[in-house]
């Protein structure tokens, strides 16, 4: 990412898909956030920078990515994330790039959360059914799909063995047998003129 994007990052609010910590929070706290992220829409947190856009860096780069690596062996299934350090006015800004989840509910410390605009909070049972309800759904769906596509597949299968078995064979082997008899006959005549 560059300076000036990031620059222009740090002058939005926090949302849904956007987290500013002046610090590195501790581990428990990051993967709470990183699991919300991945729960929802994925999203952006970006480390040395306090809300309002000033940046105030970070000491140790590769401390908070040890940091951010345990916080992500916290998370179950396994999330992966992308960490850039960007140099912004002379100080290191960490931004860690959490993407939206495939296998969602996302677990940390057995709990699920979410993000719900700025705030990060628990996913309710309710919801929870839902997403549930709805990866089931797609799964019947697919399953569908796949049975469908299995039966042509069957068809089209079929229809080559036919195409290939030995009746079309004679048939072919027939008619060319009686233009071959034809043609020998036409030549044998024609020979006898001369």
């Amino acid at each position: 990412m560059r300076p000036e994007d990031l620059k222009e990052l740090a002058s939005l609010p926090e949302s849904e898909t956007l987290e500013f910590k002046s610090r590195l929070p501790e581990t428990r706290v990051l993967a709470t956030l990183i699991s919300a992220f991945v729960n929802t829409n994925g999203g952006t947190i970006i480390v040395g920078i306090e809300e309002g856009g000033r940046i105030l860096g970070i000491d140790n780069a590769a401390s908070a990515r040890s940091r951010i690596e345990q916080a992500i062996k916290a998370v179950s299934p396994s999330v992966h994330v992308e960490t850039e350090t960007v140099i912004v006015d002379g100080k290191s800004v960490l931004v860690v790039t959490v993407p939206k989840g495939r296998e969602s509910p996302y677990l940390t410390g057995g709990r699920v959360f979410q993000r719900t605009g700025h705030r990060t909070v628990p996913i309710t049972s309710q919801v929870l059914s839902s997403n549930i309800r709805e990866r089931a759904i797609s799964s019947d769906e697919l399953s569908r799909q796949i049975e469908h596509l299995s039966k042509i597949i069957e068809t089209l299968n079929q229809r080559l063995i036919r195409a290939e078995s030995w009746r079309p064979k004679v048939r072919d082997m027939v008619v060319g047998g009686i233009i071959g008899a034809v043609i020998s006959a036409i030549i044998a005549f024609l020979i006898s003129l001369f």
